[in-house]
């Protein structure tokens, strides 16, 4: 597969969500690879903020409150937008809406 006919699916979830007995990032890290996506990683976020605007950071004792997790996955964009109609684990159904942008190797 070529680089130019790959697409990037961004997934933003907090580090406190959880699916069933496990983190949802790690939940949907592997529904991604058990549905054949191509590639996936999960980085923590040091800090941000939702549709609330309440910001999440690093306290002065080191210790965090819930904190973003981005999921970026690459493949086809047709393989994502298959796995974007997947029941989600959270419950809910889809992930987000495939990237524009082409990636490079």
């Amino acid at each position: 597969m070529s680089s130019h006919n790959r697409k990037m699916l961004l997934i933003i979830v907090e580090d406190v969500d959880r699916w069933e007995d496990q983190p949802l990032h790690e939940a949907i890290v592997r529904t991604l690879r058990k549905v054949g996506i191509a590639g996936a990683t999960a980085w923590t976020g040091m800090a941000g903020y939702g549709a609330g605007g309440r910001l999440h950071h690093r306290s002065l004792f080191g210790v965090a409150d819930e904190k973003p997790i981005l999921i970026a996955a690459i493949e086809t964009e047709e393989k994502l937008r298959a796995a974007c109609i997947l029941d989600c684990p959270n419950g809910e159904r889809g992930f987000s809406p495939v990237a524009r942008r082409r990636t490079t190797q």
